[in-house]
């Protein structure tokens, strides 16, 4: 996978830059490579790598809120390895959009310097689920498991979304378990309270 530069009119930082501010855009800054391979590299949605504002109903304004403050605190919440739980019955308000904003907040917070190390992971958790049964390709099953359980913030999407047989909650309370146990945060989504 290539990683270039483009320039400021595709910057994710246009306008909020420091370097932006003092010297301007130019083909030397690795910030935006670095954000992009960030990105690139975290298995998130290309509908949710773009920045989208939430708006929020007047029922959820403390969660949101709550969300919001978490979101500005996106790097201890990393570094203490904290998980969050963000449920509701209702389908499209918002959970998966705000997992994703604080998942970019922490990229944004690490690509200066970050040497193209891979730090987030986003999983469907149906599609894991599947993954995990997948013995015929081993190699990327085990790659995919092995980026889910290692890397330093998982979201793992719409949990409960599905009839799970005692191997799929086998396999979750593993990954749960090991993450718990090496103080890597975790956020999950789902519509089960």
């Amino acid at each position: 996978m290539e990683y270039t530069y483009t320039y400021r009119e595709d910057c994710w930082f246009k306008g909020k830059c420091p370097r932006e501010k003092r010297i301007g855009c130019d083909s030397a800054c690795v910030i935006q490579s670095e954000f992009a391979y960030l990105l690139n590299t975290s298995n998130m949605p290309k509908e949710l790598m773009k920045t989208t504002p939430l708006q929020p109903d007047t029922r959820d304004l403390p969660a949101f809120y709550t969300l919001s403050d978490i979101q500005k605190d996106a790097e201890n919440f990393v570094t203490d390895g904290r998980f969050l739980y963000l449920w509701s019955l209702n389908l499209g308000n918002g959970k998966t959009s705000f997992a994703a904003k604080i998942a970019k907040t922490y990229m944004a917070m690490k690509c200066i310097g970050n040497n193209y190390r891979d730090r987030v992971w986003f999983e469907y958790v149906p599609t894991f689920l599947l993954m995990s049964k997948d013995f015929a390709n081993k190699d990327e099953r085990q790659e995919h498991i092995k980026n889910s359980m290692k890397r330093e913030l998982l979201i793992l999407d719409d949990i409960g979304a599905v009839q799970n047989t005692s191997y799929d909650i086998s396999t979750l309370s593993s990954l749960i378990d090991y993450r718990y146990s090496n103080g890597l945060a975790t956020i999950f989504t789902s519509n089960i309270y």
